[in-house]
């Protein structure tokens, strides 16, 4: 099962393409939390509701997260 922070290390390989920064260090990542079973769950804060690459971010890290041996 990976800790708090390896998932928080994954998902700084996102990066927000106007800001420049990755989307942990911006705190766009809330309620982490990973279950018994291994279960990642977050809440991806974005900047706007309407954010033009909001796809792409949860896909990557749908991506990212899934990669983590035992999530």
């Amino acid at each position: 099962m990976p800790s708090k922070e390896e998932v928080l290390a994954v998902l700084a390989a996102i990066k927000d393409p106007d800001l420049g920064r990755d989307v942990v260090s911006l705190g766009m990542i809330k309620d982490l939390a990973i279950s018994g079973e291994g279960k990642v769950s977050f809440t991806f804060e974005l900047t706007t509701p309407a954010c033009p690459v909001r796809d792409r971010f949860q896909a990557l890290a749908h991506d990212l997260d899934a990669g983590l041996p035992g999530a």
